[in-house]
């Protein structure tokens, strides 16, 4: 079973963030009051259980968050932001009820950014650059004319 901590990007926020923004989330996973051992919890998080009433939990979230509250939690766990509250809403319960969907997203999207940066350079154009000779920049003097002196 999938828990945050195994998402290296959102244990990393869970770790790192201001304890406002960590709040945010722990109060969509836990009815509880924020603690300083909320943080662990929240690594500790496995998904709702099946039982869980989500459409319930999902209300009530939409009642007491603001769309940019909603924003705020998609961004940690690194979903797209865009849509109402209540697209929001939905988003961020289905991904938290599918730990494991979630970090194949996160997987898949590292695995998109090293295909992109994988070769940056090609070998020609590196030579081609080592070939050339580094000339200093040229620094260009101002003109008499434009030179102050102070008149006495």
């Amino acid at each position: 079973m999938v828990c945050l901590e195994e998402i290296a990007a959102i244990a990393n926020i869970l770790k790192t963030a201001p304890a406002s923004t960590v709040q945010l989330l722990h109060k969509i996973v836990n009815d509880e009051f924020y603690s300083k051992s909320s943080r662990k919890e929240l690594k500790k998080f496995a998904g709702f259980s099946q039982n869980y009433d989500i459409e319930a939990r999902k209300d009530k979230i939409l009642k007491d968050f603001t769309k940019t509250e909603l924003i705020t939690v998609c961004t940690i766990l690194g979903l797209n932001c865009a849509g109402s509250a209540k697209e929001l809403s939905d988003n961020i319960f289905k991904n938290l009820s599918d730990l494991a969907s979630l970090k194949n997203n996160f997987t898949q999207q590292l695995t998109d950014d090293e295909d992109e940066d994988s070769a940056p350079f090609s070998l020609e154009s590196t030579n081609d650059a080592n070939k050339q000779p580094l000339t200093p920049p040229i620094y260009h003097l101002p003109s008499p004319q434009y030179v102050f002196a102070p008149h006495f």
